[in-house]
């Protein structure tokens, strides 16, 4: 994982958020449109917080597919190659 160290119980915004996981903001905002990131607006206004565990566990979920889309590539080339 990519970004500054909070702890777990805290909450970031989506650009603090899209650094932990090593993504943009705007990504980070598709995951919130999309349900994939949980968030909160603040009171009175339209800006969102999100909790710093949630962005660790969807940058681990992401690393595992990437780690074993790698793997399942490598398989493929060993029986095509």
């Amino acid at each position: 994982m990519v970004g500054h160290v909070t702890a777990h119980h805290q909450k970031d915004h989506p650009g603090g958020s899209a650094a932990i996981i090593g993504v943009t903001r705007q990504f980070v905002d598709r995951l919130c449109a999309d349900g994939v990131l949980a968030f909160r607006h603040l009171p009175g206004s339209t800006h969102r917080r999100i909790k710093v565990q949630d962005v660790i566990d969807v940058a681990t979920e992401r690393e595992t597919r990437q780690t074993g889309a790698a793997a399942l590539r490598a398989a493929m080339d060993t029986l095509h190659g």
